[in-house]
């Protein structure tokens, strides 16, 4: 696709719907951030991370980091992600 991890919105939304996710659509009053939750897996730790996850629109390379170990809390390994995108 490109470069790995991406480094845009639209990018991570396919990767995430490829892992199985679904887009929440009823959030906020603004287009600026996705919300998207799995209606199978569940995060292993609550207290740390919420069992959905927000792509912002605009991306810096921290906040792909930041998803990538977001991801690991729903038991998905980074070969995994990296061989959705």
């Amino acid at each position: 696709m490109g470069s790995y991890p991406p480094q845009n919105q639209k990018q991570w939304c396919k990767i995430l719907k490829k892992l199985g996710f679904i887009e929440n659509n009823r959030v906020g009053i603004g287009g600026h951030a996705k919300k998207f939750y799995h209606p199978e897996r569940h995060s292993s730790d609550f207290r740390v991370q919420p069992d959905f996850i927000i792509v912002q629109n605009k991306m810096y390379k921290q906040m792909s980091q930041k998803i990538i170990k977001e991801l690991s809390y729903f038991d998905f390994t980074p070969k995994e992600i990296k061989e959705s995108s």
